[in-house]
């Protein structure tokens, strides 16, 4: 037993589980243009993709100031001996 759960001892019995238990589905097909058209169940949300997710992150700031650009900044580390190089 496995978190509370039994397992089925027949296959057939395992498949109408599976097929009882309602998951979202997709399906995906390729027009005669070459595009592809996908089908998503009720419910189904596609997940954000990174230009959306950082235009989220830009409009809820609204603190980025644009002025003069600055000079470049260095910064000494100490190494340790054996991550020394020398030229």
């Amino acid at each position: 037993m496995i978190r509370g759960y039994e397992a089925p001892h027949d296959i057939l019995d395992y498949i109408a589980l599976l097929s009882s238990q309602s998951k979202p589905t997709a399906s995906m097909e390729y027009t005669d243009s070459g595009d592809m058209d996908i089908q998503l169940s009720e419910g189904v949300t596609p997940d954000k993709n990174i230009d959306e997710e950082l235009q989220e992150l830009y409009l809820q700031t609204g603190k980025f100031i644009i002025g003069e650009e600055l000079g470049e900044y260095v910064q000494e580390v100490e190494l340790p001996e054996h991550q020394q190089r020398f030229r």
